[in-house]
């Protein structure tokens, strides 16, 4: 049996049918298209699934995904921790430390977190920096920081037990939408936002060796006062908080002098007044 020829009138015209096919059905043309350039496309498969509008969607928000914060959102002085997952430090600090400070402080202060993993996407941190991110984007500041505060005081040794961490305490996000941020790297933005911040924040020496860190994957955490590195202890941070309050009471007390002197003048000017 011999196949019929493209020419013949019988014949089926392949590439006219294809054609035809891609006019009328253009969203499953740029699927094709994109497997055919590259069969493992995560946003070939991630279009499949959802949709190219509902992934569109989903990456402005993420674009637009704010920095989580804690305590007051308006303060003046604002505390940021840098942080990769995998960190002794971040615990210790977030359990023996950060309670104290927030005791003193919480009214005055704004207190925020920022992802440094060890850059690879198939790092546990890196992985666990995306589930936390997952969880604020579709539950909230507040749903990121009750997940943070047990994975901080439990512990979890993979990404798996962050999924179950989540579903045990009762985080409004489901498991399935967990499971595909992380599959799909969807926050891969705002991560590497949060080095560039860390690295922008840095200069000589210091940008270096924190470089040096992400190349040995030695794990990163840094925290900032209004900017200003400090040593994450609490005498350290109380020294620079202080430090910061009497320059806005200084501040103040300028100011007030100022209109004061302003005031004395305009009295003094209209009492010489004919």
């Amino acid at each position: 049996m011999t196949s019929p020829d493209n020419n013949s009138d019988s014949g089926i015209d392949r590439d006219e049918f294809v054609n035809r096919f891609y006019e009328r059905y253009p969203r499953l043309s740029r699927v094709f298209s994109s497997l055919r350039q590259n069969p493992l496309s995560g946003n070939t498969l991630r279009m499949m699934i959802k949709g190219e509008e509902e992934i569109r969607r989903d990456e402005q928000q993420v674009a637009a995904l704010e920095t989580p914060v804690m305590w007051k959102r308006n303060a003046p002085i604002v505390i940021s921790q840098y942080a990769n997952y995998a960190s002794d430090k971040l615990p210790q600090f977030w359990n023996a430390t950060l309670p104290e400070i927030n005791e003193r402080y919480g009214e005055i202060t704004r207190y925020e977190h920022h992802d440094v993993p060890t850059l690879k996407e198939t790092a546990t941190e890196y992985k666990l920096a995306t589930v936390g991110r997952a969880i604020q984007h579709k539950a909230g500041n507040e749903g990121f920081w009750v997940w943070f505060d047990h994975l901080m005081i439990d512990g979890v040794s993979s990404v798996t037990e962050s999924y179950d961490l989540a579903e045990d305490i009762g985080i409004d996000v489901e498991r399935d939408y967990l499971e595909r941020a992380v599959k799909y790297d969807v926050y891969n933005n705002v991560i590497w936002n949060d080095v560039d911040a860390l690295m922008g924040k840095e200069n000589g020496q210091t940008a270096v060796d924190i470089q040096q860190q992400l190349e040995r994957e030695d794990p990163v955490f840094i925290v900032f006062v209004n900017g200003m590195q400090v040593q994450p202890s609490y005498d350290s941070i109380v020294g620079a908080i202080e430090e910061i309050r009497a320059s806005h009471a200084q501040h103040t007390e300028n100011q007030q002098q100022t209109r004061q002197e302003q005031q004395a003048g305009n009295d003094n000017g209209r009492t010489s007044d004919p």
